[in-house]
């Protein structure tokens, strides 16, 4: 979606990715899978993440260097929700009930007091499990990212994201991190999602 209608190229980074993509694209704009390449090194992660116009963040050691750099950073797969993203737009992973595969209300995640710290033996101990964002979440995500700078958001998207500032504002949670008014999850993921500021 970026190469086709941004004209960017895309270079995928990382050290521990599973398997190499399968649908690179040489001709410029690159998709290029630097990940499983023979250019990879700590030097050239460093590099390119320092000098790139846009980094995807999904958690761990790189960010820190993009924050360093002062590149534009957008965050998916955030997890806890109110761990500060540090990002404009943000996607957070949905938590979700083992069995009845439910996933949390922000409210049901305050009430087990999961909100603001998480881990793996946390949730087993709700019987919960992290839901990583899907492909589609993250295409709307990146669409909704671009409406962002080029200031289209719908009347409804903008509707959306007066809730949810609305809905952090009367639950105090607005009071958890430094300034959580400043990022804002993704309209199509509080579209998709509605459950998550209900009552």
């Amino acid at each position: 979606y970026i190469r086709s209608n941004y004209g960017f190229s895309v270079v995928r980074v990382g050290s521990n990715t599973l398997k190499k993509i399968s649908w690179e694209q040489k001709d410029h704009p690159l998709i290029f899978d630097y990940s499983k390449s023979d250019l990879r090194s700590d030097e050239n992660d460093i590099n390119l993440i320092s000098q790139c116009n846009l980094y995807i963040n999904n958690g761990g050691g790189p960010f820190s260097i993009a924050n360093a750099a002062k590149t534009e950073v957008i965050t998916i797969n955030q997890i806890p929700i109110f761990e500060p993203p540090q990002s404009k737009i943000w996607l957070p992973k949905l938590i979700r009930y083992s069995d009845t595969k439910k996933y949390l209300t922000i409210n049901e995640m305050v009430k087990l007091n999961i909100h603001t710290r998480l881990n793996n033996n946390i949730l087993k101990n709700f019987s919960l499990y992290a839901e990583e964002n899907n492909s589609l979440d993250l295409l709307d995500f990146i669409k909704d990212y671009f409406k962002l700078l080029e200031n289209s958001f719908s009347l409804e998207d903008k509707k959306l994201i007066s809730k949810y500032q609305r809905f952090l504002i009367s639950k105090g949670l607005h009071k958890l991190t430094s300034n959580p008014l400043s990022g804002i999850i993704a309209p199509s993921f509080l579209r998709k999602y509605p459950l998550l500021i209900s009552d």
